[in-house]
């Protein structure tokens, strides 16, 4: 297989899947690990993708945000694992913001039996704790998002504004540490935002598809946050700025 084809057989499988690793496409194209990552650093180079630890990563258009069914499966184990990450440092009793999407759906899952309060951002995860026998709901109300099913505009953010949380845990669309935290629509960006004004500590939850990524709309400087929780190792640099800045990290 000549280099031409194996670039057009890793785009296609991007565009299907949005994430891929290297040991994956060696056997899909038949082709050394050596081979595969010379081509992931071309495609790289030209713009094409996003080169990550161990594989690659579909560039996402900053103001385009791939649907909430399309995200549900994609990097499932690592966001269970960061899920868990958040559970286990949850005290009983903490008031508890959730935002929207894919990862903190897995953060609902993962502390639907601890004793709680909870607000969520979602219509995902409100009817996934619904039911919960230790978890008290106070939804925050507001326009619905369609796809996403996320609370937003005027009335969630006043009801958050007037909350106070011991935890807000936020799931970024997009991190990087020049632009730090951003989402995909103006009104997430901003009651995320105001979320994250209304706490006490502050979580990101970040895989590693959205980091080193821009989205439109600006939330917060990655300072903002007390912990991150990422299956992303972080470079020399990363590592310094969490330093220098007093944000605890958890890689799962």
């Amino acid at each position: 297989m000549d280099t031409a084809e194996r670039h057009r057989r890793i785009m296609a499988a991007l565009r299907e899947r949005g994430t891929l690793t290297v040991s994956a496409l060696t056997e899909e194209l038949e082709a050394s690990a050596a081979t595969v990552r010379r081509d992931l650093a071309d495609l790289d180079a030209r713009g094409a993708l996003r080169r990550t630890h161990g594989g690659a990563r579909r560039v996402a258009l900053q103001g385009i945000e791939v649907p909430f069914a399309d995200r549900s499966d994609q990097g499932a184990l690592a966001k269970a694992r960061m899920a868990e990450a958040v559970a286990d440092r949850l005290l009983p009793g903490e008031a508890v913001l959730l935002d929207s999407g894919t990862s903190c759906l897995a953060v609902a899952q993962a502390v639907r039996d601890q004793h709680l309060t909870v607000t969520p951002l979602s219509l995902q995860v409100a009817n996934h704790l619904s039911e919960a026998p230790h978890i008290h709901l106070v939804l925050p109300g507001g326009e619905m998002r369609p796809g996403e099913q996320s609370f937003v505009g005027p009335l969630a953010e006043s009801s958050v504004r007037h909350l106070n949380f011991d935890t807000v845990v936020i799931s970024g669309c997009a991190a990087s540490l020049t632009r730090g935290v951003t989402a995909h629509d103006l009104a997430s960006a901003q009651i995320k935002s105001t979320a994250l004004a209304s706490g006490t500590r502050a979580i990101l939850l970040c895989d590693e598809a959205k980091w080193d990524t821009v989205a439109f709309a600006q939330v917060a400087p990655l300072s903002a946050f007390t912990l991150l929780v990422t299956d992303h190792l972080l470079d020399q640099a990363e590592t310094a700025y969490c330093a220098d800045h007093d944000i605890d990290v958890v890689t799962v």
